[in-house]
């Protein structure tokens, strides 16, 4: 009995220290709680735990993949600008579709255009290939142009004659008249043995223009001015008549202007007004009456009314020109000058005795080329061939009983 009551004793102290140690132990018990609950999550937590060993383990792998990210994170800025650049393509997208349009339609025209680019090439092709041929064809040309030297240069001296002097290879017939017969221009080669100091002036070596004038002179052993004088101060007024004139229209007017004004002073007198009326029937003769007016006064001041027989003298007077004063200086006063009109220019150069531009070319080149027992007289030889039978037109019947033929190196085959 003692026994169960000593254990209710305890009991009830065990109580009492108890209800005494209760607020102290309330944290225990909390404690406690917490542990028993710590305890029964164990078995949930465990499995992270693995999870987080596992974690762990793949630490090592994941590594890499997370360096791998933050490399990808330190890309992201300079991907941003890429993928911007998307955004606004996409934005660009519909304004850029036009563009592809007129791409498209260019891919189209560049296919419509290959034809003729093909072409154009081909083109260029053709003419690479056809340049030799026109080369080859210009040479032809330049080779057909090209005549031997030699009738080049004849052909070159004969171009030079004046419109009214150059030879008629085809006459015209005249209105109303038959047409006449065609005569073959011959451009020979020039002798052979010409000196070379006259080989571009003449296409006849020394002898051959020794006997041509030597034929010339036979043809006219005695020939003389065919203008009507009887002093030298009428020949003088004659010669300057005679420009631009025929002797023929000189001889009608000068007999009655002659009879009035026989020399320097009378006509000097006279005047230009005075002359005028006798001359009316001669080209030029308001200019003519001034120039015999005025070249009178000039010889009665300077000369006492005397021709002077100088050539610069005489060419200083008014109205004469070198024709005037070498025929003057040649009839009057015998000197060895030869004039060069139309007749004797047309002579020179159709026979190639002398060749030049014009008459004043040939009147400085031909005396060398004349020997000396010819060249006081050679201007009449030269000029009455030209007159009455080399003539300007319809010549050509003439070749045939020519005394110089054999010589001529125009016009003429022998």
């Amino acid at each position: 009995m003692s026994t169960a009551s000593e254990q209710e004793k305890t009991l009830k102290k065990t109580a009492k220290s108890a209800k005494t140690d209760r607020p102290a132990a309330e944290p225990k018990a909390k404690a406690a709680k917490a542990t028993k609950a710590s305890k029964a999550e164990k078995p949930a937590a465990e499995p992270k735990a693995k999870a987080a060993k596992t974690s762990k383990a793949e630490k090592p792998a994941a590594e890499p993949k997370a360096k791998a990210a933050k490399t990808s994170k330190a890309d992201k800025p300079a991907a941003e600008p890429k993928a911007k650049a998307a955004k606004t393509s996409k934005a660009d997208k519909p304004a850029a579709e036009p563009k592809a349009k007129a791409a498209k339609a260019s891919k189209a025209d560049k296919a419509a255009a290959e034809p003729k680019a093909k072409a154009a090439k081909a083109s260029k092709a053709d003419k690479a290939a056809a340049e030799p041929n026109a080369k080859a064809a210009k040479a032809t040309r330049s080779a057909k142009a090209e005549k031997p030297a030699a009738e080049q240069k004849a052909k070159a001296k004969a171009a030079k004659t004046s419109k009214a002097d150059k030879p008629v290879a085809e006459p015209k017939a005249k209105a109303g008249g038959k047409s006449r017969a065609k005569v073959a221009q011959v451009f020979a080669e020039p002798s052979k043995g010409i000196e070379e100091q006259f080989k571009e002036i003449t296409l006849l070596n020394e002898k051959e223009r020794y006997e041509m004038m030597s034929l010339l002179q036979k043809q006219n052993p005695n020939p003389k001015s065919e203008l009507e004088f009887s002093n030298t101060f009428e020949l003088l007024c004659a010669v300057v008549l005679s420009a631009q004139a025929t002797d023929a229209s000189v001889n009608k007017a000068t007999p009655a202007l002659f009879a009035k004004a026989p020399d320097a002073r009378s006509m000097a007198a006279l005047g230009a007004d005075g002359i005028a009326p006798f001359i009316q029937s001669i080209g030029l003769w308001k200019n003519k009456a001034k120039f015999l007016a005025q070249l009178s006064a000039v010889l009665v001041d300077k000369y006492d009314g005397q021709v002077p027989d100088n050539f610069d003298e005489l060419t200083a007077l008014p109205g004469v020109g070198s024709k005037t004063a070498r025929v003057v200086l040649n009839v009057a006063f015998g000197q060895p000058f030869i004039a060069v009109d139309t007749h004797v220019f047309r002579v020179a150069t159709r026979t190639g005795l002398c060749i030049g531009k014009c008459p004043g070319q040939v009147e400085e080149r031909i005396a060398p080329l004349v020997a000396e027992p010819f060249l006081k007289e050679a201007h009449h030889y030269l000029l009455l061939h030209g007159r009455y039978n080399c003539t300007a037109r319809n010549f050509e019947g003439h070749c045939e009983k020519c005394v110089i033929a054999k010589y001529c190196k125009h016009n003429y085959e022998h």
